[in-house]
């Protein structure tokens, strides 16, 4: 895009690599931010008013294909990073070793890969819609989804991306977890005695922004050649998230009622461990009047 009404934006299209530019979806910021904005469109508009009189859709089968897509794509991205020895020097030097361009590619194709995955988490929300749960699309879900690919992709693209190496690291290992958690959540009611540890996946995401905040603030000291522009926002949107998911997990462990049928974390599937079940029953039962009210009891 060399102009538009008379303004060039080579600016914006032009990244920190040109090969990292030439890769899907990172060319120019308009498809990630067309596919964002339609993401809120869809999830808090257009999604629920298709939805309003409709039954909920039986995504059973679609629900576990994707928690194990998830939970293979992370386990890959995170085998990549650790079985390299740079990954490990970019993390622990904090950035105080020289590097060659065969370092950064290695770098920027670990980075490509989780943002991919940080746009595929999207589906989570688009599943909530369709299964009529609009009310886990929430604040925290949804902030938590559209800034963190957001955040993601615009520090690939036009920075180096170094200083967010520890939050890549953190973030694929409890979205490992968490998706073979709900993998098994989804497989139904048979599976729900394997479930006993659902608390300690909410610990797992208050202990990840804990972890990043402290390596970050330490890197203001240790590291070399750390960008402090992007360092000090990090920190500052590492400490809102952890006040929120702090917030969530005191209000959510504290309900005695929310304890005995939900899935309480924070930014991803939320259903009930029943929820395939009902869903069977649900779809099994005649008058739309009263598939909602149970549904309704249900939640």
């Amino acid at each position: 895009m060399e102009n538009l009404f008379g303004v060039s934006f080579e600016w914006w299209e032009k990244g920190r690599s040109p090969l990292l530019d030439s890769w899907p979806l990172f060319g120019s910021p308009l498809p990630i931010a067309s596919i964002l904005f339609t993401y809120l469109i869809f999830v808090l508009h257009l999604g629920p008013k298709f939805m309003k009189n409709r039954k909920p859709f039986n995504l059973k089968i679609a629900i576990i294909l994707y928690n194990a897509l998830q939970v293979c794509y992370n386990a890959y991205g995170l085998s990549l990073a650790v079985r390299h020895k740079l990954f490990w020097k970019y993390l622990f030097s904090f950035n105080c070793f020289e590097k060659s361009v065969t370092d950064d590619v290695f770098i920027y194709r670990v980075a490509w890969i989780m943002t991919m995955n940080k746009l595929l988490d999207l589906v989570d929300t688009i599943f909530f819609v369709l299964c009529k749960k609009q009310s886990h699309v929430s604040f925290l879900h949804v902030q938590h989804h559209f800034l963190t690919l957001s955040i993601t992709w615009a520090y690939v693209k036009y920075f180096p991306i170094r200083e967010i190496m520890i939050a890549m690291l953190c973030n694929t290992i409890v979205h490992t977890v968490m998706y073979f958690y709900y993998f098994l959540a989804a497989l139904g009611p048979a599976y729900k005695k394997y479930l006993w540890w659902k608390k300690y996946l909410t610990v797992m995401q208050i202990v990840q922004f804990v972890v990043v905040i402290s390596y970050l603030t330490a890197s203001i000291w240790l590291s070399c050649d750390y960008n402090m522009k992007i360092v000090y926002p990090f920190i500052s949107y590492g400490i809102f998230n952890l006040f929120l998911f702090v917030k969530f997990f005191v209000k959510t462990y504290n309900s005695e009622e929310l304890l005995k049928d939900k899935v309480s974390i924070c930014g991803s599937l939320q259903f009930s461990h029943n929820y395939t079940e009902d869903l069977e029953q649900q779809h099994g039962r005649k008058g739309e009047e009263h598939t909602s009210t149970n549904y309704k009891k249900r939640s």
